[in-house]
């Protein structure tokens, strides 16, 4: 396996921060499946719905932005030292 050139960048990848927001709109909903059936009535469904399209936006848009080139992004010095 072989890292891409930037991968020491990896906290300013698009693709990584809403990968990070996916899984966790991904955890909330898994949370919410683990409530008492006795306090779901009480959550609104503006809210589960709000869940369910935020992890399937930010899942969609870090596949976009996986394949997109960050311009501002320039290589470390330690990118340069390997090259």
């Amino acid at each position: 396996m072989k890292l891409i050139d930037n991968a020491s960048q990896w906290h300013k990848l698009w693709s990584i921060r809403f990968a990070i927001l996916s899984a966790l709109f991904g955890s909330i909903t898994t949370a919410y499946m683990a409530l008492p059936p006795d306090w779901l009535p009480y959550i609104p469904g503006w809210a589960k719905l709000l869940l369910a399209a935020g992890s399937m936006m930010t899942a969609g848009a870090a596949s976009v932005a996986r394949v997109v080139q960050q311009t501002k992004l320039q290589p470390d010095d330690t990118d340069r030292a390997g090259a």
